[in-house]
């Protein structure tokens, strides 16, 4: 991503932290590189029921933290998509175990081009009346949601799924 197309500093990069209300969107996200290839897998649920999922396969040359970033890129972008009640707060919170990822986004000297996206799209919902939180979560200790995008980011063979 060219300089001219990074966030103004004085834009927000504020990871929020969960407020303790149940978000109206939960969205899950994995990266997983391994022998069988790099994958990212994303499972979205609306009041307890997924909603959405997608799993991408990467190049081989992709880090897991590229393909966690790619992940949540993907889900910011079906946020958009969602359509909710129109009396649910307009709340989704993004659970990753990408510690890095986080921090990445909340530094204003990183621009990598996944972050700078990230960033990107979640001022755009914010801009529209969204608010979007980012909770780092423990790996692989079986959180409900969590399971389907581990599961979706290691089933990274070809089978037609979108290649990135």
């Amino acid at each position: 991503m060219r300089p001219q197309h990074w966030l103004h500093p004085a834009d927000p990069r504020e990871i929020r932290e969960p407020s303790g209300k149940p978000p109206t969107l939960q969205i899950f996200s994995d990266g997983s590189k391994s022998e069988l290839g790099v994958g990212s897998g994303v499972s979205i649920f609306m009041e307890n029921e997924r909603v959405h999922e997608l799993k991408l396969k990467l190049d081989a040359k992709c880090s897991n933290n590229q393909a966690e970033q790619l992940a949540i890129i993907k889900e910011l972008e079906t946020v958009k998509t969602i359509q909710i009640k129109d009396d649910n707060p307009r709340t989704a919170e993004i659970y990753t175990d990408s510690q890095i990822t986080i921090i990445s986004i909340t530094k204003n000297s990183n621009h990598n081009n996944l972050v700078e996206e990230i960033r990107m799209h979640t001022l755009q919902l914010q801009r529209d009346n969204w608010e979007i939180r980012f909770t780092c979560i423990k790996a692989h200790i079986w959180i409900l949601g969590n399971e389907p995008a581990d599961r979706l980011a290691k089933s990274t063979a070809p089978d037609g799924s979108l290649k990135v």
